[in-house]
């Protein structure tokens, strides 16, 4: 019995969330179309029929639900949607289906039977995932991938983060340069510092043997040292070597 209840609870979560039957990009429009609730210039369409246009807006939104709203077994689901090798990671070529399917469950969850927008929505991927993809995975996600823990902890404070900076950049008239993916305030992530400070040891160690090269260098033509066959064995160990 208490498998059966859980089960029951289960399949309507799935529905709830919109991940029961949403494999296909062309699922959002054969779904049954619905009255969508007023968003306040946050999403547009929604009318018997109409598909849901997500925008920037809308972020601020599902960050809200994605915090308040969206239960850990749903949080699961989604993951496990997208995690297809099950490496406990949300890697840069999942990325897309992640932001997408994360879009999935927020309309589902907070406008009911709204229709959903296809993947392959050009609007859609122009204007939101594509440019919330880079933006992530420059500032936020490290170069092996999202973890469950950030995706629980930081996925929407980093929505919050990703609409401010869009709202700087738009107000500033440097839009285009914010879709190029160069942030307005950049901010380095844990894995860019790691990156940079090992770049720069790496400099600090191509000096350094820079000057041991030139000071060989120097021996073996002549240029510094005694001359002479006395000018040291080392010279002429070199001399012999490089011959």
């Amino acid at each position: 019995k208490k498998l059966a209840e859980y089960a029951k609870h289960t399949i309507a979560e799935d529905e709830k969330i919109g991940l029961d039957d949403h494999d296909d990009e062309d699922d959002g429009d054969d779904r049954a179309g619905g009255t969508r609730k007023s968003t306040g210039g946050s999403g547009t369409g929604g009318g018997a029929g109409q598909t849901f246009v997500a925008n920037v807006d809308s972020l601020v939104l599902m960050a809200e639900f994605f915090e308040k709203d969206l239960t850990g077994q749903s949080k699961s689901k989604l993951w496990s949607k997208v995690d297809k090798d099950q490496s406990s990671l949300i890697e840069k070529d999942e990325m897309d289906d992640f932001l997408y399917f994360s879009m999935v469950v927020f309309i589902k969850g907070k406008y009911g039977n709204a229709r959903l927008p296809r993947r392959t929505d050009t609007t859609l991927q122009s204007t939101l995932i594509q440019p919330l993809k880079r933006w992530l995975l420059r500032h936020k996600i490290s170069s092996h991938g999202l973890t469950m823990d950030e995706f629980k902890k930081f996925f929407p404070r980093w929505l919050r983060e990703y609409v401010n900076e869009y709202r700087i950049a738009e107000s500033t008239g440097r839009l285009d340069e914010f879709h190029r993916n160069t942030s307005v305030s950049v901010r380095m992530s844990e894995d860019d510092t790691h990156t940079k400070a090992k770049v720069e040891r790496n400099k600090q160690k191509e000096s350094k043997l820079g000057k041991l090269l030139g000071t060989a260098s120097g021996s073996i033509f002549g240029g510094g040292g005694g001359s002479g066959s006395g000018g040291g064995g080392g010279g002429g160990d070199m001399v012999m070597v490089e011959s």
